[in-house]
């Protein structure tokens, strides 16, 4: 039986709205959607992790060097580029992965020799978003029909 193309959805590739962090005390909390060591950039142009999570709760996001200041709601998809030194630490270390449980909180201020870095904590649980992952990608496989017809 042919399959008809026509019918399968296409692969979408998670990527949502790139966190800012403005504000000590910040949180990002959800499930890991996607995860790279490499294809985030830094502030040098260097490669650094890039994480996207699916937020299970509302989070704070800040533009224009943290004076704007917009909320992101639970279900929204968020990016995380780790060029922050501390946090590339934590990611690289962790290496997470789809359907991990995960929290990221903007701890403090720090004096580096170039300037002022930020501290984060990385909390994960692991697998535990499985079944949310799961039950999209089961929904997604539902509305792929198989057809008798021609997919050209």
């Amino acid at each position: 039986m042919p399959i008809n193309w026509n019918a399968i959805p296409d692969v979408v590739v998670p990527q949502g709205t790139f966190v800012g962090w403005g504000r000590i005390g910040q949180t990002v909390t959800g499930i890991v959607r996607a995860y790279s060591a490499t294809d985030g950039t830094d502030f040098n142009d260097n490669p650094c992790p890039l994480l996207t999570v699916e937020l299970t709760e509302p989070a704070d996001n800040y533009r224009d060097k943290g004076t704007t200041r917009e909320q992101l709601a639970a279900g929204e998809l968020v990016t995380i580029t780790a060029g922050q030194a501390n946090l590339r630490r934590h990611l690289t270390a962790l290496t997470p992965v789809v359907g991990d449980a995960i929290r990221v909180a903007y701890d403090e201020d720090y004096s580096t020799g170039k300037g002022t870095g930020k501290s984060f904590t990385v909390k994960c649980v692991r697998g535990a978003g499985l079944e949310h992952v799961a039950e999209g990608a089961a929904s997604k496989r539902a509305t792929a029909a198989v057809t008798d017809e021609e997919p050209f």
